[in-house]
Protein backbone atom coordinates (compact mmCIF):
# COMPACT_ATOMS: atom_id res chain seq x y z
CA UNK A 1 0.00 0.00 0.00
CA UNK A 2 1.02 3.28 -1.01
CA UNK A 3 0.21 6.72 0.51
CA UNK A 4 0.13 9.12 -2.07
CA UNK A 5 -1.00 11.99 -0.30
CA UNK A 6 2.65 13.04 0.54
CA UNK A 7 4.08 16.01 -1.59
CA UNK A 8 7.17 17.77 -2.13
CA UNK A 9 5.21 20.80 -0.71
CA UNK A 10 6.86 22.81 1.93
CA UNK A 11 5.32 23.33 5.50
CA UNK A 12 7.00 27.09 6.80
CA UNK A 13 10.24 26.39 6.77
CA UNK A 14 10.12 22.84 6.66
CA UNK A 15 10.24 20.07 3.86
CA UNK A 16 7.86 17.34 3.27
CA UNK A 17 9.60 14.36 1.70
CA UNK A 18 7.58 12.10 -0.55
CA UNK A 19 7.37 8.42 0.58
CA UNK A 20 5.91 5.58 1.06
CA UNK A 21 4.28 2.91 2.98
CA UNK A 22 3.90 -0.49 2.03
CA UNK A 23 2.18 -3.39 4.06
CA UNK A 24 3.36 -6.80 2.95
CA UNK A 25 3.17 -10.35 4.42
CA UNK A 26 5.28 -10.89 6.94
CA UNK A 27 5.98 -14.84 5.63
CA UNK A 28 6.01 -13.61 2.17
CA UNK A 29 9.25 -11.50 3.26
CA UNK A 30 11.10 -14.19 5.49
CA UNK A 31 10.68 -16.72 2.86
CA UNK A 32 12.15 -14.13 -0.34
CA UNK A 33 9.03 -14.68 -2.74
CA UNK A 34 8.77 -10.22 -2.49
CA UNK A 35 11.14 -8.68 -4.94
CA UNK A 36 13.77 -6.88 -2.54
CA UNK A 37 13.10 -3.02 -4.25
CA UNK A 38 9.37 -3.00 -2.76
CA UNK A 39 10.61 -3.20 0.93
CA UNK A 40 14.31 -1.83 0.87
CA UNK A 41 17.80 -3.23 0.86
CA UNK A 42 18.38 -2.57 4.39
CA UNK A 43 14.98 -5.01 5.46
CA UNK A 44 16.23 -7.50 2.59
CA UNK A 45 19.37 -8.17 4.27
CA UNK A 46 18.13 -8.13 7.21
CA UNK A 47 15.63 -10.92 6.78
CA UNK A 48 18.08 -12.88 4.77
CA UNK A 49 20.69 -12.94 7.56
CA UNK A 50 17.94 -14.43 9.95
CA UNK A 51 16.70 -16.77 7.28
CA UNK A 52 20.24 -17.95 7.74
CA UNK A 53 19.96 -18.63 11.18
CA UNK A 54 16.66 -18.84 11.90
CA UNK A 55 15.10 -20.60 15.26
CA UNK A 56 12.67 -23.03 14.39
CA UNK A 57 9.15 -21.77 15.25
CA UNK A 58 6.20 -20.13 13.92
CA UNK A 59 8.03 -17.52 11.81
CA UNK A 60 9.67 -20.30 9.27
CA UNK A 61 6.43 -21.98 8.49
CA UNK A 62 5.16 -25.22 9.03
CA UNK A 63 4.79 -27.34 11.86
CA UNK A 64 7.66 -27.63 14.21
CA UNK A 65 7.73 -29.69 17.21
CA UNK A 66 10.38 -29.86 19.95
CA UNK A 67 12.69 -32.92 17.82
CA UNK A 68 13.10 -30.39 15.06
CA UNK A 69 14.30 -27.13 17.87
CA UNK A 70 16.79 -30.21 19.76
CA UNK A 71 17.72 -30.88 15.91
CA UNK A 72 18.77 -27.37 15.51
CA UNK A 73 20.66 -26.77 19.11
CA UNK A 74 22.04 -29.99 18.68
CA UNK A 75 23.42 -28.94 15.56
CA UNK A 76 24.39 -25.08 16.49
CA UNK A 77 26.45 -26.87 19.86
CA UNK A 78 28.07 -28.98 17.49
CA UNK A 79 29.24 -26.14 15.21
CA UNK A 80 30.46 -24.06 17.93
CA UNK A 81 32.72 -27.30 19.58
CA UNK A 82 34.78 -26.48 16.27
CA UNK A 83 38.55 -26.21 16.85
CA UNK A 84 38.54 -23.91 14.27
CA UNK A 85 36.53 -21.13 16.02
CA UNK A 86 37.66 -19.11 19.28
CA UNK A 87 37.71 -21.02 22.14
CA UNK A 88 36.25 -18.68 25.03
CA UNK A 89 33.84 -17.39 22.18
CA UNK A 90 32.74 -21.13 20.84
CA UNK A 91 32.59 -21.83 24.78
CA UNK A 92 30.51 -19.54 25.85
CA UNK A 93 27.88 -19.83 22.82
CA UNK A 94 27.84 -23.77 23.81
CA UNK A 95 26.92 -22.61 27.44
CA UNK A 96 23.83 -20.45 25.74
CA UNK A 97 22.38 -22.89 23.60
CA UNK A 98 23.08 -25.56 26.32
CA UNK A 99 21.09 -23.52 28.21
CA UNK A 100 18.37 -22.95 25.91
CA UNK A 101 18.12 -26.61 25.40
CA UNK A 102 17.48 -27.25 29.27
CA UNK A 103 14.95 -24.49 29.19
CA UNK A 104 12.76 -26.21 26.22
CA UNK A 105 13.29 -29.19 28.03
CA UNK A 106 11.59 -28.19 31.66
CA UNK A 107 9.01 -25.89 30.23
CA UNK A 108 11.34 -22.56 30.19
CA UNK A 109 12.61 -23.27 33.95
CA UNK A 110 16.59 -23.69 34.85
CA UNK A 111 15.36 -24.44 38.65
CA UNK A 112 13.07 -26.21 40.55
CA UNK A 113 11.08 -23.89 43.26
CA UNK A 114 12.90 -23.08 46.74
CA UNK A 115 11.58 -26.36 49.08
CA UNK A 116 10.86 -28.39 46.23
CA UNK A 117 11.18 -31.99 47.34
CA UNK A 118 13.66 -33.50 44.75
CA UNK A 119 15.07 -36.43 46.53
CA UNK A 120 13.01 -39.48 44.33
CA UNK A 121 13.79 -37.44 41.07
CA UNK A 122 17.41 -35.70 42.19
CA UNK A 123 19.11 -36.50 38.64
CA UNK A 124 15.44 -35.10 36.78
CA UNK A 125 15.45 -31.74 37.38
CA UNK A 126 16.36 -28.16 35.70
CA UNK A 127 18.85 -27.47 38.78
CA UNK A 128 20.61 -30.90 38.27
CA UNK A 129 20.64 -30.15 34.35
CA UNK A 130 22.12 -26.72 34.62
CA UNK A 131 24.50 -28.08 37.33
CA UNK A 132 26.26 -30.82 35.29
CA UNK A 133 26.37 -28.84 32.68
CA UNK A 134 28.51 -26.53 34.31
CA UNK A 135 30.46 -28.54 36.16
CA UNK A 136 31.27 -30.22 32.78
CA UNK A 137 32.60 -27.14 31.32
CA UNK A 138 35.02 -26.60 33.88
CA UNK A 139 36.49 -30.22 33.61
CA UNK A 140 36.99 -29.36 30.55
CA UNK A 141 38.59 -26.40 30.76
CA UNK A 142 41.38 -27.69 33.70
CA UNK A 143 44.35 -29.54 32.71
CA UNK A 144 44.69 -33.85 33.52
CA UNK A 145 45.22 -34.94 36.61
CA UNK A 146 45.21 -31.36 38.53
CA UNK A 147 42.94 -31.39 41.23
CA UNK A 148 41.12 -28.06 43.37
CA UNK A 149 42.17 -27.95 46.33
CA UNK A 150 39.53 -27.01 49.68
CA UNK A 151 41.32 -26.78 52.35
CA UNK A 152 43.64 -24.72 54.44
CA UNK A 153 44.74 -24.47 58.13
CA UNK A 154 44.80 -28.34 58.67
CA UNK A 155 45.76 -28.94 62.12
CA UNK A 156 48.29 -32.32 62.36
CA UNK A 157 46.96 -35.40 63.79
CA UNK A 158 48.72 -35.02 67.28
CA UNK A 159 46.91 -31.68 67.74
CA UNK A 160 43.72 -33.63 66.15
CA UNK A 161 44.21 -36.61 68.81
CA UNK A 162 44.61 -34.21 71.19
CA UNK A 163 41.40 -32.11 70.65
CA UNK A 164 39.54 -35.10 70.44
CA UNK A 165 40.55 -36.31 73.60
CA UNK A 166 40.00 -32.93 75.53
CA UNK A 167 36.38 -32.57 74.04
CA UNK A 168 35.75 -36.11 74.83
CA UNK A 169 36.76 -35.42 78.96
CA UNK A 170 34.28 -32.28 78.34
CA UNK A 171 31.56 -34.25 77.41
CA UNK A 172 31.81 -36.96 79.89
CA UNK A 173 31.30 -33.75 82.53
CA UNK A 174 28.08 -32.73 80.65
CA UNK A 175 29.80 -29.48 79.64
CA UNK A 176 28.72 -29.49 76.04
CA UNK A 177 29.57 -25.36 75.49
CA UNK A 178 32.90 -25.84 76.20
CA UNK A 179 33.17 -29.19 74.85
CA UNK A 180 31.71 -27.28 71.57
CA UNK A 181 34.02 -24.03 71.81
CA UNK A 182 36.88 -26.61 72.37
CA UNK A 183 36.01 -28.56 69.21
CA UNK A 184 35.77 -25.36 67.50
CA UNK A 185 39.31 -23.81 68.44
CA UNK A 186 41.18 -27.32 67.49
CA UNK A 187 38.85 -27.60 64.36
CA UNK A 188 37.51 -30.84 65.12
CA UNK A 189 34.67 -30.32 62.87
CA UNK A 190 32.57 -33.36 62.86
CA UNK A 191 32.27 -33.69 67.24
CA UNK A 192 31.67 -29.76 66.56
CA UNK A 193 28.62 -30.08 64.20
CA UNK A 194 27.32 -33.37 66.13
CA UNK A 195 27.30 -31.26 69.78
CA UNK A 196 26.44 -27.81 68.16
CA UNK A 197 23.18 -29.91 66.57
CA UNK A 198 21.95 -30.80 70.01
CA UNK A 199 22.59 -26.89 71.23
CA UNK A 200 20.23 -25.44 68.72
CA UNK A 201 20.19 -23.97 65.39
CA UNK A 202 21.94 -21.35 66.68
CA UNK A 203 25.12 -22.98 67.36
CA UNK A 204 24.76 -25.31 64.58
CA UNK A 205 24.73 -22.57 62.32
CA UNK A 206 27.70 -20.59 63.95
CA UNK A 207 29.82 -23.96 63.43
CA UNK A 208 28.84 -24.35 60.06
CA UNK A 209 30.42 -20.89 59.67
CA UNK A 210 33.24 -21.05 61.48
CA UNK A 211 33.91 -24.26 59.90
CA UNK A 212 33.78 -22.38 56.61
CA UNK A 213 35.66 -19.53 56.83
CA UNK A 214 38.63 -21.16 58.77
CA UNK A 215 39.38 -24.64 56.87
CA UNK A 216 37.82 -24.12 53.68
CA UNK A 217 39.56 -21.97 50.64
CA UNK A 218 37.98 -18.63 49.75
CA UNK A 219 36.01 -19.26 46.61
CA UNK A 220 35.73 -23.01 46.44
CA UNK A 221 32.41 -24.53 46.08
CA UNK A 222 32.53 -26.61 49.59
CA UNK A 223 32.93 -23.26 50.90
CA UNK A 224 30.09 -21.82 49.07
CA UNK A 225 27.78 -24.08 49.79
CA UNK A 226 28.44 -24.53 53.60
CA UNK A 227 28.25 -20.76 53.78
CA UNK A 228 24.68 -20.64 52.30
CA UNK A 229 23.49 -23.55 54.08
CA UNK A 230 24.58 -21.72 57.26
CA UNK A 231 22.19 -18.35 55.67
CA UNK A 232 25.20 -16.58 55.24
CA UNK A 233 24.91 -15.54 51.50
CA UNK A 234 27.22 -11.86 52.31
CA UNK A 235 29.95 -14.57 53.45
CA UNK A 236 30.78 -16.38 50.25
CA UNK A 237 32.22 -13.04 48.23
CA UNK A 238 34.51 -12.82 51.59
CA UNK A 239 37.99 -13.72 51.78
CA UNK A 240 38.08 -13.43 55.08
CA UNK A 241 39.51 -16.93 56.92
CA UNK A 242 39.37 -14.87 60.34
CA UNK A 243 38.23 -17.00 63.58
CA UNK A 244 37.41 -16.37 67.36
CA UNK A 245 39.58 -19.20 68.66
CA UNK A 246 43.54 -18.66 68.54
CA UNK A 247 45.44 -20.42 65.92
CA UNK A 248 48.78 -19.71 67.31
CA UNK A 249 47.67 -21.81 70.14
CA UNK A 250 47.97 -24.88 68.01
CA UNK A 251 50.62 -24.26 65.84
CA UNK A 252 48.52 -24.05 62.43
CA UNK A 253 50.18 -22.13 59.67
CA UNK A 254 48.25 -19.00 58.54
CA UNK A 255 48.02 -19.33 54.22
CA UNK A 256 48.10 -15.89 52.15
CA UNK A 257 44.68 -14.79 52.43
CA UNK A 258 42.59 -13.70 49.25
CA UNK A 259 41.35 -10.81 48.28
CA UNK A 260 37.96 -9.70 46.63
CA UNK A 261 35.81 -12.24 45.05
CA UNK A 262 38.40 -13.46 42.50
CA UNK A 263 38.37 -17.25 44.17
CA UNK A 264 34.44 -17.08 43.64
CA UNK A 265 35.42 -15.48 40.11
CA UNK A 266 38.23 -18.45 38.78
CA UNK A 267 36.07 -20.98 39.93
CA UNK A 268 32.78 -19.36 39.09
CA UNK A 269 31.51 -22.43 37.00
CA UNK A 270 31.44 -25.05 40.12
CA UNK A 271 30.05 -22.33 42.53
CA UNK A 272 27.17 -22.10 40.31
CA UNK A 273 26.95 -25.99 39.58
CA UNK A 274 26.61 -26.60 43.71
CA UNK A 275 24.45 -23.64 44.25
CA UNK A 276 21.87 -24.41 41.23
CA UNK A 277 22.25 -28.29 42.35
CA UNK A 278 21.86 -27.29 45.72
CA UNK A 279 18.91 -25.08 45.98
CA UNK A 280 19.36 -22.94 49.81
CA UNK A 281 17.29 -19.57 50.70
CA UNK A 282 17.79 -16.55 48.73
CA UNK A 283 20.49 -18.39 46.81
CA UNK A 284 19.71 -16.29 43.59
CA UNK A 285 20.98 -13.19 45.39
CA UNK A 286 24.34 -14.64 44.82
CA UNK A 287 23.83 -16.14 41.53
CA UNK A 288 22.75 -12.05 40.14
CA UNK A 289 25.57 -10.65 42.40
CA UNK A 290 28.31 -13.38 40.99
CA UNK A 291 27.11 -12.98 36.99
CA UNK A 292 28.11 -9.03 37.91
CA UNK A 293 31.19 -9.69 39.50
CA UNK A 294 31.74 -11.41 36.23
CA UNK A 295 30.68 -8.60 33.92
CA UNK A 296 32.66 -5.91 35.81
CA UNK A 297 35.80 -7.45 36.97
CA UNK A 298 36.14 -10.20 34.13
CA UNK A 299 33.94 -8.76 31.13
CA UNK A 300 32.64 -12.54 30.58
Amino acid sequence: MKDSCLSSSTYGSQSVVQGSVSVLNLMEVVSGSINSSSIGNGASDYFHALGQQSVPGPLIGGSVGSKELYKWLDEKIAHYGSPTLDYKKSERMRLLLSLLKIACQYYGKLRSPFGTDTMLKENDTPGSAVAKLFASAKMSSKEYGVQSHCLQNWPSEAQMRATASEVQNLLVSGKKREALQYAQEGQLWGPALVVASQLGEKFYVDTVKQMALRQLVAGSPLRTLCLLIAGQPAEVFSSDSSNSGDPSAFNMPQNPAQFGSSGMLDDWEENLAVITANRTKDDELVIIHLGDCLWKERSQ
